[in-house]
């Protein structure tokens, strides 16, 4: 049995880049608003430029899921990285904040084990203007400080 098709037929992942999302409570209804369908009902949410700061971040949530863990710029506004994941869901945040730099590379990563499967999810993030050699030399290190 392939085991990705195993692990997606039971479980999914999903991700939403959200053009901004400037205010805290307007997160909320919206991305609650992408899960109310019939079939998207996500066990983990990967979000990429929330446009959150630290405290945002810290204090953001959602119904059924939990906040594992995130990146905010810290100097500039915007951007930022975070994943989400269903409150039954077991998870160990990875610590990648060594590795992300604003406006360069933003990265944040869990642990998780699917149907005897285990997995790390990523969740990364490249601002358009940002330095191609330090994104590729971040990624590199972080990648090599996974395996």
């Amino acid at each position: 049995m392939n085991v990705l098709r195993h692990i997606t037929c039971h479980s999914s992942i999903y991700w939403q880049h959200p053009a901004a999302i400037l205010k805290l409570q307007d997160a909320e209804v919206d991305l609650e608003e992408l899960f109310t369908g019939e079939g998207n009902n996500p066990d983990i949410v990967r979000i990429s430029e929330h446009h959150l700061s630290v405290n945002e971040l810290c204090t953001f949530s959602m119904i059924e899921y939990n906040m594992t863990t995130g990146f905010s710029w810290h100097i500039y506004k915007n951007g930022g990285v975070c994943i989400l994941v269903k409150d039954n869901i077991l998870y160990q945040v990875l610590d990648f904040s060594s590795f992300s730099i604003d406006r360069i590379f933003e990265a944040c990563a869990i642990k998780i084990t699917i149907n005897k499967v285990k997995l790390c999810i990523m969740c990364l993030y490249r601002a358009p203007d940002g330095d191609l050699n330090q994104l590729i030399e971040q990624l590199d290190a972080m990648l090599q400080h996974l395996w």
